[in-house]
């Protein structure tokens, strides 16, 4: 359902006369499929086009070249509804959920709000029950529907951030770094409700991180980027038991340095 075919993007590079290049490309032909009901891993160093490559397929920034397709159909040439429906069907779970909520609306408000903006037909009372069986599936109580995100840990943001994105029955979501700032314990419940919501919800994941330990939990495939372009992928165990890239075997070797 979701395809990306050949993104280019380049950025105007504010130094091009010191670097002699008048252009960053941060995508360099890159391709990818996220299968139905998979989750797809992107693993990389700071500046590898991980974020680029994310927003672009979520619709939040446009490729310099390239395509990208939604149920066989260039989202470029999606209709009104058809875009719509892409809208709804690719939600985006951020590094720093606070950072992405209103500090003046309360919890209840940031939970309704994509309903009312996006649903046809929107009822208060059925978005006020929608929200309160999704709170119960992150493990959180109707309380916190009348706090402000300053008021929240940073798990407990996570997991109103989660809720946020299904509250509109994706197909997809987009994790971006979206468990990095956490502590560990908070990550492994965190990465065990995302995994539990996939079955529930039968969603695909694109999940994004430069932590391999996580990729490695929750990916069924990988993609490792470079530079932006893609030097490796493949399935999960398959790359990370026998690398064939030197990049992958590189940040292979430092992860378990720096675990030990």
């Amino acid at each position: 359902m979701l395809v990306a075919k050949n993104l280019v993007k380049k950025y105007k590079s504010e130094n091009f006369s010191i670097l002699n290049k008048k252009y960053f490309t941060a995508l360099d032909n890159i391709s990818i499929e996220v299968p139905e009901n998979t989750t797809l891993g992107i693993v990389g160093q700071s500046g590898s086009g991980k974020t680029t490559l994310a927003e672009i397929v979520g619709g939040l920034q446009e490729s310099t070249s390239g395509q990208i397709f939604y149920n066989n159909i260039e989202i470029n040439k999606l209709n009104k509804e058809q875009y719509k429906e892409y809208r709804k069907n690719v939600q985006f779970i951020f590094q720093s959920p606070i950072e992405s909520m209103n500090p003046y609306y309360k919890i209840s408000k940031i939970l309704k709000e994509p309903m009312e903006c996006i649903l046809e037909n929107y009822k208060e009372e059925e978005a006020i029950e929608k929200i309160t069986k999704m709170l119960e599936y992150i493990d959180l109580d109707k309380s916190y529907l009348d706090k402000y995100p300053k008021e929240l840990s940073g798990g407990e943001a996570q997991r109103i951030a989660i809720a946020r994105a299904l509250l509109l029955n994706p197909k997809y979501i987009i994790c971006d770094e979206s468990v990095s700032a956490l502590d560990v314990s908070v990550q492994a419940q965190i990465l065990n409700l995302l995994k539990n919501l996939q079955k529930e919800f039968s969603i695909s994941y694109l999940f994004i991180s430069h932590d391999l330990a996580t990729v490695k939990y929750m990916s069924d495939k990988v993609i490792v980027m470079k530079e932006g372009k893609i030097v490796e992928e493949g399935d999960t165990e398959k790359v990370f038991l026998d690398p064939q890239s030197d990049y992958t075997k590189m940040i292979l070797k430092y992860s378990k340095l720096k675990e030990a």
